[in-house]
């Protein structure tokens, strides 16, 4: 999971000099819009399950007794992967490559472990970071209330 931080880290990094930078606006903190972050963030905890199954097993590993097609599925499954994260970037393609290169990451976990839910969990793990972020970004804004 640190891995995969790191990974998406340095591709976002790389493509800092191809991409504008979007300024975030952070002034308002209130209890609605964190507990309203809280909400949101739920569906990432249960992301990981039905990614992985769609991503890495149906359109990627179930190819394995074909190398070549599998190595084609590698590149689609992991396209696929990004843009299923379209509303994350306002559609913005080339803020996805990031997730796109997160897939093929996700899909060389699954290649060497030959197993399913190494991938679940480290997926899990990764996203479980944002859930958390957003209990304390609730907590905070009840604490400055």
């Amino acid at each position: 999971m640190i891995l995969t931080y790191a990974i998406l880290s340095l591709v976002r990094m790389g493509m800092k000099p191809f991409v504008a930078g979007t300024a975030i606006n952070t002034s308002v903190l209130s209890i609605q819009m964190a507990s309203m972050g809280l909400v949101a963030s739920l569906t990432t905890l249960m992301a990981p399950f039905t990614e992985e199954i769609i991503f890495r097993h149906a359109l990627f590993f179930q190819w394995k007794n074909n190398k070549v097609l599998m190595w084609v599925m590698f590149f689609v499954s992991s396209i696929a992967f990004g843009l299923i994260h379209w509303n994350n970037f306002n559609g913005d393609v080339v803020q996805m490559i990031p997730y796109m290169v997160v897939g093929a990451w996700f899909a060389l976990i699954y290649f060497w472990s030959k197993n399913i839910w190494q991938n679940i969990m480290t997926h899990f793990l990764f996203d479980f970071v944002q859930f958390a972020s957003a209990i304390f970004v609730l907590v905070m804004a009840f604490m400055t209330k």
